[in-house]
């Protein structure tokens, strides 16, 4: 959201007059006594620290992007008999999340699931093993 938004931690959308208001309550559009465009950028960084097994890795990310962009447009009714005096019409984007982060993890794993089968293979006999019927004991 904008700067202004963010700074009041989203208590505009109770109050209007500011447009990320405007996802939370619409109808904040109509405080706004003039034409209004604005818009904010973002500035990610995301730093990672990756340990697996005897590896370890770092990388960080920085991206800058378009957080929020809107305009609303006043139309004032000059007409004093009209029964609407104002109309408001309002656009606004506002990127709700970041999903923008990776890393890499490598390593040597000294361990592996066939350990876990021999250490219960080692001892069974192989008359105890049942074989499929299209199957040896062999295979």
């Amino acid at each position: 959201g904008t700067a202004r938004y963010r700074a009041m931690s989203g208590a505009f959308g109770a109050l209007g007059g500011d447009l990320s208001a405007l996802n939370v309550n619409p109808a904040g559009s109509a405080v706004f006594l003039n034409s209004f465009t604005t818009f904010t950028l973002n500035v990610e960084n995301a730093e990672n620290e990756v340990s697996y097994m005897n590896g370890f890795s770092t990388n960080s990310n920085t991206d800058v992007d378009l957080g929020q962009a809107g305009a609303v447009f006043v139309f004032n009714n000059r007409n004093e008999n009209a029964a609407w005096k104002k109309f408001t019409l309002g656009f606004n984007y506002n990127k709700a999340a970041s999903f923008e982060d990776d890393f890499v993890a490598s390593g040597t794993n000294s361990r592996s699931i066939d350990r876990y089968f021999l250490n219960y293979a080692q001892g069974i006999a192989l008359d105890n093993l049942v074989p499929f019927e299209d199957e040896t004991i062999g295979e």
